[in-house]
């Protein structure tokens, strides 16, 4: 018979494969949008692309050596999702313990890891996001990253979270809406102190300011006044939040009907999927 913490992981990892096959059967290697093929281009020509996501073009380039431009950036995306997906998984079984031994033990807890995992990683946003030539699913991975930090019992937990949560920013701007969350779990142990939270700041601080000198290196200026140009740029992309997406059923039944379309090979017809 299997011990609790053996099936518990179990089930983890079953999850974890069943995401890991949905990443690979949506896998694209070919932009599918303007922003995509942008991206591609940008990484090939050595063009920082219109929205300022210097840590994302910074990593793809990395891949680059190793693969073509889009297919750089689906992989970026697609190992970003699966690291979600675990670390997922390492919070899910690790805040309970908040409450103590008893909450940490307890059945409801257990589960909470592979249906976390397997909610996650069957999701349309999610398997869209980790398959394609975009940013979010490296930003969601900085952002667990920097979650998992906060309440893992490492002793450089604080400047080392700090640090990955300005790479999140440095990904995405759109990052610092998870600012609040972040530090309240920065924060979570009792034997935190305010010493800890500066260093954690410090830290994300001097990440960001390092992606903007980038920034400030790699832009043509070709005359234009250096900082005025930087500023720009920066604010090519400025955080927001799309509430429609979240009640919109046309667009909601269109997602639906590309998870279906995928996995079951069919064209289905365009008047079906507004339906």
């Amino acid at each position: 018979m299997w011990s609790t913490r053996a099936r518990e992981h179990g089930w983890a990892i079953a999850s974890l494969a069943v995401a890991a096959v949905l990443v690979v059967l949506f896998f694209e290697r070919i932009p599918t949008g303007w922003d995509e093929a942008e991206y591609a281009w940008g990484l090939k020509q050595s063009y920082l692309p219109h929205s300022p996501y210097v840590l994302f073009f910074v990593l793809g380039k990395m891949l680059h050596s190793l693969f073509e431009p889009p297919v750089a950036l689906s992989v970026l995306s697609a190992y970003s999702g699966i690291g979600s997906l675990i670390l997922v998984c390492f919070l899910a079984r690790r805040l309970p313990e908040a409450d103590g031994p008893a909450s940490a033990k307890n059945g409801a807890t257990r589960a909470s890891v592979p249906i976390a995992a397997i909610l996650l990683g069957t999701s349309v946003v999610w398997l869209e996001q980790a398959t394609t030539q975009e940013v979010y699913a490296l930003q969601l991975f900085l952002l667990l990253a920097s979650a998992s930090l906060a309440v893992s019992h490492l002793p450089q937990r604080s400047w080392l979270g700090g640090a990955v949560f300005g790479a999140a920013v440095a990904a995405h701007f759109g990052s610092l809406f998870a600012l609040p969350a972040v530090l309240l779990l920065a924060g979570w142990r009792r034997s935190s102190r305010g010493r800890d939270t500066v260093l954690w700041l410090a830290a994300a601080a001097a990440v960001v300011v390092c992606a903007v000198g980038f920034a400030t290196w790699a832009l043509p200026y070709r005359g234009v006044d250096r900082a005025a140009l930087t500023i720009r740029y920066l604010r090519g992309i400025t955080p927001g939040i799309q509430t429609a997406q979240i009640y919109d059923v046309a667009y909601l039944a269109n997602s639906t009907a590309r998870v279906l379309t995928r996995l079951l090979s069919l064209e289905l017809p365009s008047g079906l999927a507004v339906w």
